[in-house]
């Protein structure tokens, strides 16, 4: 069973129009942290921070210092890791390693062409991991349905409350954002034509 709450008010922060929310996810044998930050501009990004571990305001800088830069947050990719970031890789990732930032920078969502099936290629999802087009796309419509169920037949506030923290968890934004950046690069390879366009359908 998953009890989603908000932190204490000190876990919930703005720096220089960088806002911070962090929120708990509890588990029966795990309490998980989900930090979101909502930029000047009012966008809503998850960051690809580990889960076991709060983001402390003097720390939070470090995170704004790196958007600042490059117009992104940092992620795994910056330091090569299958696993999230820690606030230590921020700081030594702005003092040591910026020729690697700059390199990521331009990654394109798909990391693997598939011949067999040319519309399912592996892709990056960003603070999130890799899948394939077709597991990315079942995802989101497991993760709809749950939304669904959640919020259907009800005028609970905190049902819908609910329903409008897993659109900014889990993931969802994250992996909708990379299926339409995969789409998109599938249309390129077929404008490209060539071999590889072969089996990549058209769309407008």
């Amino acid at each position: 069973m998953k009890l989603i709450k908000s932190l204490l008010e000190n876990d919930s922060f703005t720096v220089d129009g960088f806002h911070l929310d962090q929120h708990e996810e509890r588990e029966d044998d795990n309490i998980k942290i989900w930090h979101t930050v909502t930029t000047p501009s009012g966008v809503k990004i998850n960051l690809d921070n580990s889960p076991y571990e709060r983001i402390r305001p003097n720390e939070f800088k470090w995170y704004v210092e790196f958007y600042k830069k490059y117009n992104r947050f940092p992620s795994r990719k910056d330091i090569k890791s299958i696993g999230p970031l820690h606030t230590v890789d921020v700081k030594a990732l702005l003092h040591n390693d910026f020729k690697n930032v700059k390199e990521n920078i331009n990654e394109d969502t798909i990391t693997q062409f598939n011949t067999q099936d040319p519309m399912n290629p592996e892709i990056q999802v960003q603070g999130v991991g890799r899948y394939t087009l077709k597991q990315a796309k079942e995802n989101i419509r497991r993760k709809f349905e749950d939304m669904h169920k959640t919020i259907e037949g009800t005028d609970d506030p905190y049902k819908w409350k609910q329903a409008a923290w897993m659109l900014d968890h889990d993931g969802m934004r994250a992996i909708m954002q990379a299926i339409t950046a995969a789409h998109d690069e599938l249309q390129g390879i077929r404008q490209k034509g060539g071999t590889k366009s072969k089996g990549i359908i058209k769309h407008d």
